[in-house]
């Protein structure tokens, strides 16, 4: 698979870093976007964007998750948001190792002294499901991983404001929010470890792309609580969000053969810009059909 690879200088700065994107899309309308610095900069960024009536209808369900990790008695925050006085808090990409595209899965690897740590996200095609797994690839002493989800529920064109009441029906390592009566639930789940409910509004997150263009650019987000999980070096854990009753399990080993797939028809000299584009220009076909459906698109 092709590799789209930064360097260093492209995002180790918040210049970089906030200004540089990612897109993923699964075929219905619905897609997951942010930024390499992991703070949403506009309003349309969000790790599960889900189109309830494909290829429409696009609601913003997790707008982010924040992780963050604890390795040898310290803690490293792998998350950045920028808020509406101006601060920028945390700056987790400043541990970024490097950060590259895997056809059109982003990678990033954070380094911490002797441990590397690597994330990835990518969606379930013709499903309203984003995967997001962590690796560690290395490291000399157990990995304490945390990870918050920060939830809303609005159109993407739209930011919503204040406190709303959020339902959080939680288990071991899964928990269900409804927004409001007749809104669609959406579950979280991780394939290990477990999930703390610890219900609680983030205020005043800003998205600095809106202010530029002169609109509101500011909102407030939903932590419905934490997952936990520790991991020894070679061990992985993916985190599930999807907006439909049985989330699609699609492994990363599928969308790196359904992409492979799309580039076996080039010829075989084709340059890489060439392969990079077709897998671009695949992100903007969209079919209509029921979100469970894995044959649309």
């Amino acid at each position: 698979m092709d590799r789209l690879m930064l360097a260093r200088p492209d995002f180790a700065e918040d210049a970089g870093a906030l200004a540089r994107e990612w897109l993923l899309t699964n075929g219905l309308g619905g897609y997951a976007s942010g930024t390499i610095a992991q703070a949403n900069t506009r309003r349309y960024h969000g790790l599960l964007v889900a189109s309830l009536k494909p290829p429409l209808e696009r609601i913003v369900m997790v707008a982010k998750a924040d992780a963050t990790v604890r390795y040898r008695g310290a803690s490293h925050a792998l998350a950045c948001n920028e808020f509406s006085d101006g601060t920028i808090t945390p700056r987790g990409y400043r541990r970024l190792a490097g950060f590259h595209l895997e056809g059109t899965i982003p990678v990033w690897t954070f380094a911490f002294g002797d441990a590397l740590l690597e994330q990835r996200v990518w969606m379930a095609h013709g499903h309203n499901t984003t995967h997001v797994q962590y690796s560690l690839l290395q490291a000399g002493a157990p990995l304490a991983l945390s990870i918050a989800p920060l939830c809303t529920y609005r159109d993407y064109h739209s930011h919503a404001r204040g406190s709303r009441a959020y339902t959080v029906d939680s288990q071991e390592s899964t928990c269900t929010v409804t927004a409001h009566d007749g809104a669609r639930p959406y579950t979280l789940s991780v394939d290990r470890g477990r999930f703390r409910a610890e219900p609680e509004w983030w205020w005043n997150f800003h998205h600095r792309i809106e202010a530029e263009r002169g609109l509101d650019a500011t909102e407030e987000l939903f932590r419905p609580g934490t997952f936990h999980i520790e991991l020894l070096s070679g061990e992985s854990l993916t985190l599930t969000l999807s907006a439909e009753a049985e989330a699609a399990p699609t492994s990363l080993r599928q969308a790196i053969t359904r992409e492979a797939g799309l580039l076996s028809a080039l010829p075989p000299a084709a340059p890489s810009w060439v392969r990079q584009l077709t897998l671009a220009a695949d992100q903007f076909l969209v079919a209509r059909g029921n979100p469970g459906d894995a044959t649309a698109g």
